[in-house]
């Protein structure tokens, strides 16, 4: 059974709160009349109409969703990594072991061409 001993403190009201943030900002100067019980009904009613997503409808991801954003979160680790110096061909093993794309490959090649460039003489007419 419960006792009063051996519970653990909840969080602080918002009504504490405020009363700590006021004695920190004005220590010695008690609040005026009114301001805690304004501040916090105006507060409550802020959250109230602001809320963005109402808890009931706030649904928990699936297994699925959590496991293809896991798989997004390793590729895209993994392709920074091999921007930041890891050897691709590692991370491209790894991403083959968990059956994930591998990265995109660029690659430089230079190129010499032999240019001939041919000029008509322009006859004054």
């Amino acid at each position: 059974m419960s006792t009063p001993e051996n519970r653990l403190p909840g969080p602080a009201s918002m009504e504490a709160v405020l009363r700590d943030a006021w004695d920190a900002f004005h220590p010695g100067h008690p609040a005026p009349l009114g301001w805690l019980t304004h501040t916090v009904a105006r507060l409550h009613d802020h959250f109230h109409t602001h809320q963005l997503v109402p808890p009931t409808t706030a649904a928990f991801p699936t297994v699925d969703e959590q496991i293809a954003a896991l798989r997004r979160r390793v590729w895209q680790t993994l392709r920074d990594a091999a921007a930041d110096g890891v050897d691709p061909d590692h991370a491209d093993d790894i991403l083959r072991t968990l059956d994930l794309p591998t990265l995109a490959r660029r690659w430089q090649v230079r190129l010499t061409l032999p240019v001939t460039i041919r000029g008509h003489r322009h006859e004054p007419r």
